[in-house]
């Protein structure tokens, strides 16, 4: 039983060896070799005592002294990587050397076995050290979180099993009584040793994936803000305690979520860009990351990234983990964990912060949906209150309006009977035009507060979109433009009034937005089953990019001047309703400064009638002919 404890023991750190050595050929950096040489001292010692366990009383003396050197080097080579992950002090670093230069002194003068004040003296020069490397490896495991806490107690326990197995090893050396009862305990507690250096070093990945398991529900609980979801869109903090539990779950000294400002087209720490455009081949290692989507990790970033190695230095960031934040196809920055020195464990903390900014990715887009969520709320809320305010106004004012409207048509009857009222007629006109203008706006006003909601249209019969339009130009006779009208006869299925005030706020606009005295032309033709009726003018037109804003409630053409002030945004946006509840479209051409032609595009009769005979009350009802297109010039 004592002997399988030892091999398995011997063999457990002989493949922590191998994978030493790995590790540090594929990181290249300080702390991969010192934790090779560390395990390669290990491996010494086990060869040596294989190859002498058969002659162990006959060995030279020169490989006995060599064997327990390599032991007594063991706790110097593990203050080597506290130096490298924690710092020390140093002076320490000088005792400790002073006392293994010593102690080979000690180990090639003295002929074994050695005197027992030899024994003691070595015995308590190493003990001394490995408890205090066990020590700080305790308290670096306090210090940290998660997966890498869990792993520097395993590398703690493996240390302190260490200082007891050579404990009582000098114990059995020095009381050769006891070596047999301690035989067995010292095989236990060498291959606990190699047991616990092999979970905190090599982690299984089993083990792994339960830890990180672990780390990941605590992450994502704290993503998730248990203050409620409102609260964390609109926390500053939030992000802060992202940055604080990534440091602490990789052992680093500090993470950083850095965002992708698309319109900038840069980097981003707390809004203010990093100082190299990410596009140029020598950037800083966070920006190459994100160019490359690749995680990656430096021991060393100064000596990787010279041109940057002063920025680094202040920042205290020589060793760093990078890791894209990426959500389906959208890149959102990068996640980065820094310190002045490398991670113990550098490949599997590079693979927690790559799974960690895949999570903050999430978490990102789904708290600017909600963002967006809340927005949209309050939107439809203030929409709503919008809607209500311009309804109440709407009845309040038609009520006056309608009083002004009898006035002055009762003013307008008098001054045709009455020649001293004869002067005012030509303003009286002017009154009851501008009273009905306003009456017009009113009903829009009405129609839009109830365009999300109801429909526009109601019964639909026959119409004559050609007449239709040449009865509503007339009405903008002597309004100092000239309209030119070719509207031949077409027949379509509508409510008539609908869509005679779909002509009339398209000539209102032309007319508006027009030069005084420049012409306008209304159109009506067929193409195939639809009649189209556009009109065209030579106004100032509308903006690149604004063409189908326009079209939506209370939205108007960003170069409208204050002298083109009137209107409220309503016109248009009731064309399009109208005309889509018709069945048809509604689209616009525009040149800056040169003009607009907006085409009005509705089935003709007979094919709205054989798509929807019933809706037009139609069933049985003689079928109406549409002209051709050249049939009405």
């Amino acid at each position: 039983m004592h002997e399988l404890v030892q091999y398995l023991s011997d063999g457990g750190y002989l493949l922590l060896f191998v994978l030493s050595v790995t590790y540090a050929l594929r990181w290249r950096s300080q702390l991969g070799v010192d934790i090779a040489l560390f395990f390669g001292a290990i491996a010494t010692v086990v060869v040596l005592a294989i190859v002498s366990r058969p002659e162990a009383d006959s060995l030279p003396r020169a490989v006995v002294a060599t064997q327990a050197l390599v032991i007594m080097a063991l706790p110097y080579l593990l203050l080597r990587l506290l130096r490298d992950l924690d710092g020390v002090a140093t002076a320490l670093m000088r005792g400790v050397e002073t006392g293994l230069a010593l102690s080979a002194a000690v180990l090639f003068v003295f002929a074994p076995p050695y005197p027992g004040g030899v024994v003691l003296l070595l015995v308590g020069y190493f003990v001394a050290v490995q408890v205090y490397v066990f020590a700080r490896f305790l308290r670096a495991a306090r210090a940290s979180r998660g997966i890498t806490r869990s792993r520097l107690y395993c590398v703690a326990s493996g240390s302190l099993f260490v200082a007891v197995v050579i404990l009582l090893a000098g114990v059995a050396e020095m009381a050769p009584g006891l070596e047999a009862a301690l035989t067995s305990v010292t095989a236990l507690l060498g291959l606990g040793s190699a047991a616990a250096y092999y979970v905190g070093f090599a982690t299984p990945r089993l083990l792994k994936r339960a830890w990180r398991a672990m780390d990941l529900r605590e992450f994502v609980e704290l993503s998730s803000g248990a203050a409620g979801m409102e609260q964390m869109v609109s926390s500053g903090g939030l992000v802060e305690a992202l940055e604080q539990r990534v440091a602490g779950m990789v052992g680093a000294n500090r993470a950083v979520i850095i965002l992708w400002d698309e319109a900038a087209g840069s980097l981003t720490i707390a809004g203010n860009p990093i100082a190299v455009p990410s596009e140029q081949p020598r950037s800083f290692f966070a920006q190459r990351v994100f160019r490359e989507q690749q995680p990656r990790f430096t021991a060393d970033a100064t000596r990787d990234d010279p041109a940057n190695a002063e920025v680094y230095r202040t920042r205290g960031a020589r060793a760093i983990f990078a890791a894209p934040m990426t959500f389906g196809e959208r890149r959102l920055g990068v996640l980065a964990a820094y310190g002045p020195r490398p991670s113990l464990f550098a490949e599997d903390d590079l693979e927690l912060v790559r799974m960690l900014a895949g999570q903050i990715a999430g978490f990102l887009v789904f708290r600017e949906l909600l963002r967006q969520a809340t927005e949209m709320r309050a939107q439809e809320r203030a929409n709503a209150l919008r809607e209500e305010f311009l309804a109440a106004a709407a009845h309040d004012l038609k009520t006056p309006l309608t009083v002004v409207l009898g006035e002055v048509q009762l003013m307008q009857r008098a001054a045709r009977h009455d020649p001293a009222l004869e002067p005012w007629r030509e303003r009286l006109e002017q009154v009851n035009d501008e009273s009905l203008r306003m009456r017009r706006l009113i009903s829009e006003l009405l129609d839009a507060s109830r365009g999300e909601h109801e429909g526009f249209v109601r019964e639909r019969e026959p119409v004559d979109l050609g007449q239709l339009a040449r009865e509503t130009v007339a009405r903008f006779a002597g309004r100092h433009h000239r309209v030119a009208v070719d509207a031949p006869s077409v027949l379509v299925a509508g409510d008539g009034e609908r869509l005679r005030q779909v002509v009339s706020n398209l000539l209102e606009n032309a007319t508006k937005y027009s030069p005084v005295g420049s012409p306008i032309v209304l159109r009506v033709e067929t193409k195939g089953a639809e009649a189209l009726m556009s009109v065209t003018d030579e106004g100032i037109g509308v903006p690149d990019g604004e063409r189908e804003t326009v079209f939506e409630r209370f939205r108007r053409g960003s170069n409208l001047n204050g002298e083109r002030s009137g209107g409220m945004g309503i016109g248009l946006y009731l064309c399009r309703r109208i005309v889509e509840e018709h069945g048809g479209d509604v689209s616009l051409r525009s040149r800056l400064g040169v003009g607009t032609t907006v085409t009005v595009t509705l089935p003709l009769l007979e094919a709205a009638a054989e798509e929807a005979p019933s809706r037009l009350g139609m069933e049985g009802a003689p079928a109406y002919a549409a002209p051709s297109a050249g049939g009405g010039r």
